[in-house]
């Protein structure tokens, strides 16, 4: 039985199976697109964007964990899941992309 005193200091009495959505925090949706789109930039002057792609997964962590999660799937897929999952419309941070 759910303890009814955790809704009154800030605890959830839903049961463990269900999970709250997190709340999306706009300002850095937007700065993880401008950073996306200055690499889209950059992969666009190199030869084999793939191989510039894999060098700085090797050194940056947050590349590296979402090189990690696509795992050799459709990265769009990928992609598409982690929005539902999360909350967020896709097409909100597509066009934040392509702005």
């Amino acid at each position: 039985m759910a303890n009814p005193l955790m809704g009154t200091f800030g605890g959830s009495s839903l049961p463990a199976t269900r999970q709250i959505p997190q709340t999306v925090d706009i300002a850095a949706v937007k700065q993880m697109a401008q950073s996306a789109k200055r690499m889209m930039a950059m992969l666009q002057t190199v030869k084999d964007p793939r191989r510039a792609i894999m060098q700085v997964a090797q050194q940056n962590p947050q590349l590296n964990a979402v090189m990690q999660m696509v795992g050799g799937r459709n990265p769009q897929a990928v992609f598409y899941e982690e929005c539902q999952k999360h909350g967020v419309n896709p097409d909100e941070v597509i066009s934040l992309l392509r702005d």
